[in-house]
């Protein structure tokens, strides 16, 4: 079993076996399921529960179960506090049981799924450990004052909240998703910041209505078509909004809290997780759905169906069609010829479809990560995120566990335009001499100024086409992950 069948597995929840009020981990174990991994199964577990239609008072916490041998396995407990038997994801006959050994120091070292070593969750464990214990060590090297993270104002003047999108307009306006501040936030090319829509003081949920009255509930991704009307995902609620220049906010498709893989129009559709998305010259709008592992298709006329990729299906495979297989599509987005480029965000690929579906991988190599700049299929990638492309055809990325933005060139050269692989920070400068801290969004302007949203570090950051990185809007705030 690879690590996307390992995350697949918290979607073969049974209602009469497993679900759960919380999921609570310690402190010091919150890091084994990397923020997606937990995201999963805390949406997978409330799914069982919505089916069942009750809660089932349970929660899962780590009991160690031989210090000597340093072997821990999380066990599902009754809220009574006494573990009962191991944790068990049921889909009849199997029952699946993680198991985590332990170093010398007493920390995660070594992942078992049903008694099989499992390298994606050891990996994956062991990078946000250490990604964790970089935030821990930069908190405890500086005293600082909290600051309020949502302020509208000029340049560093101005706060933000993890953004998470950001795309720009014919005019150089940026428009940016403030996802923790649940709201939309303008950009001016000289970096003054204003709230568009949404309302950061208020609660959050799905509201329609005009600037301040509308309401998001988790907003991540956004897109721009050709008339100045921005489209913007909600991971949370599940649905597609789209925003008027005048700042209406309506619902496109989906319905809010109700998760599926569903074809159908405006609200009989369904999403699972709405990622990224983006707008061709026809209005019609393509969006990554990462837990679905499908590129999904909106028309003008709000007709959802699959363009790419089988609902559920994880994997790497190329093709036409629901043939096509994706592990976790992230950032997405589309050249002049109607060519979509799809950041595979758990292989560390590249994917390229065409307006016919054919699915081909345009640059790395599946399950293979690294750095190395090259020709397409010798480059490598970590964990790649957002996708723009330019008015040439370059293709600009971010990448969350690198640290950096690549370019690749139309004919398919890879090179890094900006930070240090695996070196991060909030720095200005050029080239490899500037760092990042969570390079989430990308955007790129029609005079090739590439913007990039730097979701932990909470700023907008600007690099010239000569690859000058400056802090454009925000003022570095490293802000932990949930």
């Amino acid at each position: 079993m690879d690590g996307y069948e390992a995350t697949n597995l918290l979607h073969r929840l049974s209602d009469d076996d497993v679900a759960i009020m919380r999921i609570r981990l310690s402190v010091e174990h919150a890091a084994m399921f990397h923020y997606e991994f937990h995201h999963e199964l805390y949406d997978s577990i409330k799914e069982a529960e919505t089916r069942a239609g009750k809660n089932f008072g349970y929660h899962y916490e780590l009991f160690s179960r031989n210090y000597k041998t340093r072997e821990v396995r999380l066990e599902r407990e009754p809220l009574t506090g006494q573990p009962t038997k191991y944790i068990q994801v049921q889909n009849s006959p199997n029952r699946d049981c993680l198991e985590i050994k332990l170093d010398g120091k007493g920390n995660p070292a070594e992942f078992f799924l049903n008694g099989k070593f499992n390298e994606y969750l050891t990996t994956t464990y062991k990078e946000f450990h250490e990604h964790y214990s970089r935030y821990r060590a930069w908190m405890d090297a500086d005293v600082r004052v909290e600051e309020p993270r949502y302020v509208d104002g000029a340049g560093t003047v101005a706060r933000f909240n993890a953004p998470c999108g950001v795309v720009v307009d014919a005019a150089g306006n940026l428009s940016v998703v403030d996802n923790r501040n649940r709201v939309l936030r303008k950009v001016t090319p000289k970096g003054v910041v204003t709230t568009f829509v949404g309302n950061a003081a208020e609660m959050c949920g799905t509201v329609d209505g005009t600037g301040n009255a509308a309401r998001f509930n988790e907003p991540s991704g956004i897109a721009i078509d050709q008339a100045g009307n921005l489209y913007v995902t909600d991971d949370y609620d599940k649905v597609i909004r789209k925003v008027t220049p005048e700042g209406v906010v309506t619902t496109l498709a989906g319905c809010a809290g109700e998760k599926g893989s569903t074809d159908g129009t405006g609200s009989a559709a369904r999403f699972r997780r709405p990622g990224d998305l983006v707008v061709d010259s026809t209005g019609n709008v393509f969006v990554t759905d990462r837990s679905d592992c499908t590129i999904r298709k909106m028309t003008p006329a709000g007709e959802v169906t699959t363009f790419a990729g089988s609902a559920g299906n994880q994997g790497h495979a190329d093709g036409a069609g629901a043939s096509a297989r994706f592990t976790a599509p992230a950032g997405i987005a589309m050249d002049r010829t109607g060519n979509l480029f799809v950041a595979d965000w758990g292989s560390h690929t590249i994917r390229k479809i065409t307006p016919a579906r054919v699915v081909t991988t345009w640059a790395g190599r599946a399950g293979e990560k690294g750095s190395l700049d090259g020709p397409c299929h010798l480059a490598r990638f970590c964990w790649p995120a957002g996708l723009a492309v330019d008015l040439a055809g370059n293709l600009y990325l971010t990448e969350l566990g690198n640290c950096t933005v690549r370019k690749i060139t139309p004919n398919g050269v890879v090179t890094t335009l900006a930070g240090t692989a695996g070196e991060y920070g909030s720095v200005d400068g050029t080239g490899n001499g500037a760092r990042f801290n969570s390079p989430t969004s990308v955007a790129v302007d029609k005079s090739g100024n590439v913007f990039v949203a730097d979701e932990d570090d909470c700023t907008i950051r600007k690099i010239s086409p000569a690859g000058v990185v400056t802090t454009l809007a925000g003022k570095s705030a490293l802000i932990l992950p949930y």
